[in-house]
């Protein structure tokens, strides 16, 4: 299911980037929170990553998207 989802938002599938957002953004703002101790910078970090992360689907389809978040 995740690489389709990761295919489909390379093709600018709105609903699948929702739907890779849902699957991991606690984790993402927990590490973030951890790191930081601030609720709004860790949230700035969780929008900064996902925004590069769907801007850069190509390169972490060839790796882990797991390791990339």
């Amino acid at each position: 299911m995740l690489k389709s989802v990761m295919a489909k938002i390379q093709k600018k599938d709105e609903e699948s980037k929702r739907i890779l957002f849902e699957m991991f953004h606690e984790q993402v703002y927990r590490k973030a929170y951890f790191i930081t101790k601030d609720h709004y910078l860790a949230q700035d970090i969780l929008q900064e990553t996902f925004l590069k992360a769907f801007n850069h689907m190509d390169q972490i389809m060839k790796v882990s998207v797991h390791g990339y978040l």
